[in-house]
């Protein structure tokens, strides 16, 4: 597999990582967050996407610890249809203390069709503070590509550089 070397540029904070040259990287950002995409191959139906995202989101106080921002994640995530909470585990990333925390929930197959049938979308989350920023690598898909690609959204995880 052939990768790319991303480095990102302001006003997204530094970071860098390699990915399949084959994807797509998108950067975009809101009120309080910044977001860079990799955007993997859609699935069979063309409803879901593949994708990683890195997403650095300014902290609502100084005080706000790593523990309760997990918990209210989880928490969140939680009020999805079918959730599961697969695992949860303390690591670390690019030298900073994280959680991870692997969940499935459904999700309509068509959002443009409230009548669609549901599907089963299979998501990571790691969660670290940095500075102001709280900062989540998020590797979401459906669950038959969350397994068929989860070997590349490793590779793309362990090469991630927050500089």
């Amino acid at each position: 597999m052939n990768t790319t070397l991303f480095e990102s540029k302001p006003p997204y904070p530094p970071v860098r990582c390699e990915y399949p040259e084959a994807w797509k990287i998108v950067p975009s950002s809101g009120k309080g967050y910044k977001d860079i995409t990799i955007i993997g191959p859609r699935n069979a139906d063309d409803t879901f996407s593949l994708a990683l995202v890195v997403r650095f989101t300014q902290l609502a106080s100084p005080g706000v610890n790593l523990k309760n921002i997990t918990e209210d994640t989880i928490a969140r995530k939680s009020k999805l249809r079918n959730f599961v909470l697969a695992s949860r585990s303390d690591l670390e990333i690019s030298k900073h203390e994280a959680e991870s925390i692997d969940f499935s929930y459904s999700t309509l197959k068509s959002l443009a069709q409230p009548n669609s049938e549901q599907m089963k979308v299979c998501e990571k989350r790691i969660i670290f503070i940095d500075g102001d920023n709280q900062c989540e690598v998020i590797y979401s898909a459906t669950e038959e590509d969350y397994k068929k690609y989860s070997n590349i959204a490793e590779k793309i995880i362990q090469s991630l550089k927050f500089l």
